[in-house]
């Protein structure tokens, strides 16, 4: 009875062996050839690879922003709700209050009158004793 157990043992273990060696060895196969580990192998192939650090550059900003900035403008925007326009010489001023948006369509093209297309511009802050005055556009 034992001989027969340990042939029937005998039987499944080549069978197991005879199914599982191919699997491991098509598995290995890439630990082999050293396409798999380490920080210098691409596992997504799709992904273009990294030649060095992403540093962001700073934008810079442009009468087109601030036109953004005027067309996004509502009631709840943030203090101070007062931009001036310094880009033609003489500073032209909005109040984004009810009046702004009420007549929101005149406002923004008196806006985009008074600025110049595509232009760098500095956009400041200007503060007082008081609080936040009022934003500062110039070029």
């Amino acid at each position: 009875m034992n001989e027969s157990d340990d042939a029937f043992d005998a039987i499944i273990l080549i069978m197991v062996l005879a199914i599982f060696t191919p699997i491991m060895i098509y598995c290995a196969i890439p630990f082999f050839k050293g396409d798999v580990g380490g920080f210098g192998v691409q596992i997504e192939k799709t992904a273009l690879e990294t030649k060095s650090e992403i540093v962001p550059t700073e934008r810079d900003m442009t009468t087109d922003d601030i036109m953004l900035m005027l067309v996004v403008a509502d009631r709840n925007t943030p203090s101070p709700k007062k931009i001036r326009l310094n880009t033609f010489g003489a500073p032209t001023e909005f109040s984004i209050d009810d009046n702004f948006l009420a007549n929101k369509v005149l406002m923004l093209q008196n806006a985009k009158a008074a600025m110049p297309s595509t232009v760098p511009v500095h956009l400041e802050l200007f503060t007082g004793p008081s609080g936040m005055r009022f934003w500062d556009v110039h070029p």
